[in-house]
C-alpha cells in the first residue's frame, strides 16, 4: 500500500509546477506602453517649461538691452541740445559727456560680444544709428543757424544802404 503523505497530494506537483512557471512572468514596468507614454509626456512638459523659461529670459534680456540703448540715446540727444558754450562748460559737464561716450562704447561692445544674438555687428550698427541720428540733429541746428546768419547779413546790408542814403 501506498503511504498517504499529506505534504504530497496527487495535484500538489501540478500546482507547484504552475507556481514555478508563473514566477518568471512578472510584468516589467519598463516595457509598459502606459509607462512609456507617461515618461514621454513628462519629458515633453519638462522641455516645454525649459523652453518657456529660456524664451522668457531671452525676451527680458532683449528688452533690457533695448531700454539701455534708448537711455543712452536720450542722454546723447539731450547733451546735443545743450546750448552751453564750450568755454562756459565746467569739469562736471565734460565728465558727463565723457561718461556718455563710455556708456555708448560699452553698450556697443556688449552687443557685439553677445553669443545669443544671431546678428553679428548689431552693436556697431546700433551705435552708428545713434550717432547718425545725432548728426542729423546737429545738421538741422547748423542749417537753422546758417539761415539766421544769412538773414541777419541781408538785414545788415539793407540797413547800411539805408544809412548811406541818409
Amino acid at each position: 500500500m501506498m503511504q498517504n503523505n499529506d505534504s504530497e497530494t496527487p495535484l500538489s506537483g501540478e500546482v507547484e509546477r504552475e507556481i514555478k512557471n508563473t514566477r518568471g512572468l512578472k510584468i516589467n514596468q519598463k516595457n509598459s506602453k502606459f509607462q512609456k507614454q507617461m515618461q514621454e509626456k513628462a519629458k515633453a512638459q519638462k522641455e516645454s517649461f525649459e523652453f518657456g523659461d529660456k524664451a522668457d529670459a531671452f525676451m527680458e534680456m532683449r528688452q533690457n538691452k533695448i531700454n539701455k540703448g534708448q537711455e543712452i540715446s536720450k542722454k546723447i540727444l539731450n547733451s546735443l541740445r545743450d546750448t552751453t558754450l564750450p568755454k562756459n562748460k565746467g569739469s562736471l559737464a565734460e565728465q558727463y559727456e565723457k561718461d556718455i561716450r563710455g556708456e555708448l562704447n560699452n553698450y556697443i561692445i556688449e552687443l557685439n560680444n553677445d553669443l545669443e544674438e544671431a546678428n553679428d555687428g548689431m552693436g556697431s550698427s546700433l551705435g552708428i544709428l545713434i550717432l547718425t541720428k545725432a548728426l542729423f540733429e546737429m545738421r538741422d541746428k547748423l542749417n537753422e543757424s546758417m539761415f539766421h546768419i544769412e538773414y541777419l547779413n541781408k538785414e545788415i546790408i539793407s540797413l547800411k544802404k539805408e544809412l548811406l542814403k541818409k
